[in-house]
């Protein structure tokens, strides 16, 4: 296809990659987004669907007050530690797996463009820390500020070394759920009882066992970080304040409950087995397929 020209309805012939369930245009992506907004220059939503919008951003500010406001008793919980995070300037919080990034997305509130970044296409465990080594080598004068979990972590928690042996000072704020709970509540919601993806001891023949004593603490100190602890709200907020005035990498860990995530707002079409011994299974499979009834795709 000529360069810049874009015609609705036709793709080239030639073999490309696109998003499932998405319509791709291929051309100069300059010039095509010049072309999108002449064609949609003039073009307005009903009113109804621009009041419509108006209610459901006002259902979610309810939602999202109640989603992070502290609760008495019980461990904090991620839309707890995201909400303190966001309340942090001058600062770039870098995230990439698990749960975090579909947390984010629902309760961030940007203040600059700069203050959130997210590497989320592929959801690269481990980035975290590399990202926030990468983000404080663009941008020496911001905080740079690692969230990730406690699997992430242990894939990648080298680069924390990286960063005191090159004097580029990083803040990593690790959430502790005692392993890939993600993934753990999606294994679950297939019908499966759950296997291999928490951090217990082998008991009986399966990893069922009592969760396994990591000292995060201790290992940030190893490679030469300043090592914090956050229990609540208040505490998290002071251990940033602190973690600014240090001129050392640091880390902030914060022991969360693994299984209090937001609740969902979009599906996950993620096939279920169609045979199966496991009535659980069964159940999930017929979730599955009534869901997939009513996939749309936005052509």
């Amino acid at each position: 296809m000529p360069r810049g020209e874009f015609r609705a309805g036709q793709l080239p012939a030639y073999p490309f990659r696109s998003k499932h369930g998405a319509l791709p245009l291929v051309g100069d992506a300059r010039a095509v987004l010049e072309q999108l907004r002449k064609a949609l220059r003039g073009r307005r939503v009903s009113r109804g669907f621009v009041r419509s919008v108006r209610e459901a951003r006002r259902d979610w500010d309810r939602a999202y007050q109640k989603l992070v406001r502290p609760r008495q008793g019980g461990r904090l919980r991620q839309a707890e530690a995201i909400r303190v995070l966001n309340e942090v300037e001058g600062a770039t919080v870098v995230h990439a797996a698990g749960g975090i990034p579909g947390d984010i997305h629902k309760l961030w509130r940007p203040k600059d463009p700069r203050d959130c970044h997210s590497e989320y296409g592929y959801s690269c465990m481990g980035y975290e820390i590399a990202g926030a080594l990468g983000v404080k080598l663009a941008l020496p004068d911001r905080e740079a500020i690692a969230l990730l979990g406690d699997g992430s972590y242990l894939m990648l928690n080298h680069e924390l070394l990286t960063s005191v042996q090159e004097g580029r000072k990083i803040v990593v704020v690790l959430l502790d759920n005692h392993g890939y709970q993600c993934i753990h509540g999606l294994q679950r919601s297939c019908g499966a009882k759950g296997f291999g993806n928490e951090f217990r001891f082998r008991r009986g023949g399966r990893l069922e066992g009592e969760n396994l004593p990591v000292d995060f603490e201790a290992n940030a100190r190893s490679l030469g970080a300043l090592a914090l602890r956050a229990e609540t709200q208040a505490e998290l907020r002071e251990a940033l304040r602190r973690a600014r005035r240090e001129s050392r990498s640091c880390l902030i860990y914060v022991p969360i409950e693994p299984y209090d995530g937001l609740p969902g707002s979009s599906w996950w079409d993620v096939p279920v087995s169609e045979v199966s011994g496991q009535a659980a299974v069964r159940r999930a499979r017929a979730r599955y397929v009534h869901a997939k009834r009513r996939q749309r795709f936005y052509y």
